[in-house]
């Protein structure tokens, strides 16, 4: 399975995301998430990729980060971690994220 191929309709991005479609669109036309994913005639197609950003966006606002930074952190850095990771490559970068806490020595 190609993990870039865009063949995923919204209703499974969305089941496998654990998000409502209203969530999705508002965060699509109000935060840009996935632009480049709609194509002339209207239809959007996803891709394995896209899944786990968007369910990396859901986890991050549901811990408390906002919708901007969230897609931000998701679309922008974690999307690049998210292929190596799925292909098999170097994952070094891949980061977690932590709520009102700090770690200390």
């Amino acid at each position: 399975m190609d993990i870039r191929a865009r063949i995923h309709q919204t209703s499974t991005l969305v089941a496998v995301a654990g998000c409502k479609p209203v969530t999705l669109r508002a965060w699509r036309h109000r935060h840009d998430l996935f632009p480049e994913t709609k194509d002339t005639k209207g239809w959007n197609y996803f891709s394995v990729i896209d899944m786990c950003v968007l369910r990396a966006v859901v986890v991050m606002t549901e811990h408390g980060l906002a919708v901007d930074d969230a897609v931000w952190q998701a679309d922008k850095w974690l999307r690049l971690n998210f292929a190596a990771l799925l292909e098999n490559r170097d994952t070094t970068y891949l980061h977690g994220f932590m709520r009102g806490s700090s770690v200390s020595s």
